[in-house]
């Protein structure tokens, strides 16, 4: 049987529930519906209207494109369920808007889900004539692929190296409808306070924007730095003067990641170290060690 969501979740403050939660849900939608395409249909109706200002950051862009960069930007950075990556290689480009967090043990619905979000927030900017030219997911072939097939009208490659919507490049100088000034204006001061709201306190967020980081394999101090609009060095000095560094920022998400991996999955050590970006597993129980006291695996047994 596959774990209940508790009820209390359906009456918290604010509506928001916990990605363990959400992942226990789906996974009961599942038994019950008998149906392997749960978060699909989930996905399906979430459109870029309902992002808040994330919405509003894309449609500032010129163009698509611009739009497109916003969005992963303020994602990516900001305090927001999800992460996003722009690729654009040639006459291709690649997006992807994901839900995913690193304790998910069946990711599936999250993947389904997230691939349905992708293709409505690029509907939603680019027009509904719009069409992806293939869409990958990295999950496992489900048993209703026709499903998929319907819901996208294109090609759907399952068991890819990683989930994303492929569509033409050329898509992205597509211009966007300009704002009115008043508008433009509001959005302006409202990402003026926000990043206020991200310096105040600098270490967590950089604690926050390197757990999202590790999940997209991209977590260098310059790209960080550039992220936060800043010049490394001067990220230095003000991380300086809140009496630490960006190596014992990231070493310390590391570490929380790996200790939350070890307590609520049984996940291999092997899958535990390439979540955390470690090269091996050996070069991963050495630095647990170190921090901790004990290898993985006492680590595990402790709890």
């Amino acid at each position: 049987m596959s774990p209940k969501p508790t009820p209390s979740i359906f009456t918290a403050s604010g509506g928001q529930i916990s990605f363990a939660e959400l992942e226990r849900i789906f996974a009961a939608c599942e038994q019950r519906a008998a149906s392997d395409h749960v978060g699909l249909l989930f996905g399906q109706h979430l459109r870029l209207g309902d992002l808040g200002l994330a919405a509003s950051v894309a449609r500032c862009g010129a163009t698509v494109g611009d739009g497109l960069r916003n969005l992963v930007e303020h994602c990516n950075l900001h305090d927001t369920p999800a992460t996003a990556q722009l690729t654009v290689e040639g006459t291709r480009a690649r997006f992807d808007w994901r839900l995913d967090e690193h304790c998910l043990v069946d990711a599936r619905h999250f993947d389904y889900a997230s691939l349905a979000v992708s293709c409505n927030l690029l509907e939603d900017l680019l027009g509904a004539g719009w069409r992806p030219r293939v869409v990958r997911s990295a999950s496992r072939h489900p048993v209703q692929a026709q499903a998929f097939q319907s819901h996208f009208g294109v090609p759907v490659e399952f068991d890819a190296e990683r989930s994303e919507v492929e569509f033409d490049a050329s898509a992205l100088e597509q211009p966007l409808p300009a704002l009115e000034p008043a508008a433009r204006a509001a959005i302006a001061a409202e990402l003026q306070q926000a990043r206020l709201a991200l310096l105040a306190d600098l270490p967590a967020t950089l604690r926050r924007v390197l757990r999202k980081r590790l999940l997209i394999d991209d977590f260098s101090m310059d790209d960080v730095a550039a992220q936060l609009s800043m010049h490394r060095r001067t990220l230095d000095r003000r991380l300086q003067r809140c009496a630490t560094t960006y190596g014992e920022l990231l070493e310390a998400v590391r570490d929380e990641i790996a200790r939350q991996l070890l307590r609520d999955t049984q996940f291999s050590i092997q899958r535990i170290a390439e979540s955390v970006r470690f090269s091996s597993a050996a070069n991963f129980a050495t630095a647990f060690r170190r921090r901790c006291g004990m290898t993985p695996t006492e680590y595990r047994r402790a709890r």
